[in-house]
């Protein structure tokens, strides 16, 4: 379930325009695994499928990633489980694909201490 506030952007994707949603829980995001949930859909609200959801996240002060591929919980939604192992300002970038489309978002993220 997504917690206010969830980040937000909209992209081209194949000529369609679409609104991405990501949310964790909690938000802003602890440290340790926290479930990640994104949501695709047009520009009236109703659910895109796409072939291929990958999420890459880590902190603006290191070099290394992690990417996981987010599975479809249902037309238009994925979920995949997260996790930020340092406190500060980190990212969440998604990548994806339908067809031979591909896009690339990323939204920024301030990780709090998991207390």
């Amino acid at each position: 379930m997504f917690r206010i506030p969830a980040r937000s952007a909209e992209a081209s994707l194949g000529g369609q325009q679409i609104r991405v949603t990501t949310g964790t829980v909690p938000d802003p995001p602890k440290t340790g695994p926290i479930p990640l949930q994104i949501r695709i859909a047009d520009r009236s609200g109703n659910p895109i499928a796409v072939e291929e959801v990958r999420v890459s996240y880590g902190m603006a002060s290191d070099a290394g990633t992690q990417t996981v591929a987010l599975p479809a919980a249902s037309a238009g939604l994925y979920r995949a489980q997260i996790g930020f192992a340092k406190v500060g300002d980190g990212w969440i970038e998604l990548r994806l694909r339908r067809g031979d489309v591909r896009t690339t978002l990323r939204f920024p993220v301030s990780v709090r201490p998991n207390i």
